[in-house]
């Protein structure tokens, strides 16, 4: 049991079948790996940069990811005069791999960074 003010431990495990896994992979997260601007490394995780277009596709991805994966964190953020979209997703050890896996394009899917 977690101490006050300390988070209880989560255990890296999702809960989606592999059929649901796989569809999921072919979908939502396949799109979101190649439409990926930018890759940031994070302390816990990754940050990923999109164009405002991919709005729904990054929260129906928050919402899908919510229902299997708990332990990962997820934020949003918009930047100023209708810039890019930033999600950020972090997790306990053990997860930025895991981020990596299902989200960080390959060197050759990675796009360089637009100014």
């Amino acid at each position: 049991m977690a101490q006050s003010g300390e988070k209880p431990t989560t255990a890296l495990v999702c809960t989606l079948t592999t059929p649901e896994l796989q569809e999921r992979r072919m979908g939502v997260i396949k799109h979101l790996r190649e439409s990926a601007a930018e890759v940031r490394e994070l302390d816990a995780g990754w940050s990923f940069r999109y164009s405002n277009q991919q709005i729904d596709k990054l929260v129906e991805f928050i919402q899908l990811e919510r229902k299997c994966c708990s332990f990962l964190e997820f934020a949003l953020r918009f930047e100023a005069n209708a810039g890019p979209v930033w999600l950020s997703i972090s997790g306990p050890t053990g997860a930025k791999s895991i981020i990596a896996a299902e989200l960080r394009p390959t060197k050759t899917e990675a796009r360089p960074k637009s100014k």
